[in-house]
């Protein structure tokens, strides 16, 4: 699964996934469109990865 069916599972739009990131929309089309130069994609997917954890942390204890 790529980062744009991780954003869709998590029911994020692009501008949301943006928001979170830190990073312009055009950051986020250009990485679901592996635009990136692959030391971005690197630095972004590690970010990505971050803000996943985070998230689905807080969903878990949500429906705890």
């Amino acid at each position: 699964m790529g980062f744009q069916g991780i954003r869709l599972l998590l029911g994020l739009n692009q501008s949301q996934l943006a928001e979170h990131l830190a990073v312009s929309l055009t950051t986020v089309y250009r990485l679901e469109s592996n635009l990136l130069e692959i030391d971005n994609r690197t630095l972004y997917a590690a970010r990505y990865l971050q803000f996943m954890v985070t998230r689905l942390i807080m969903l878990i204890r949500k429906n705890q």
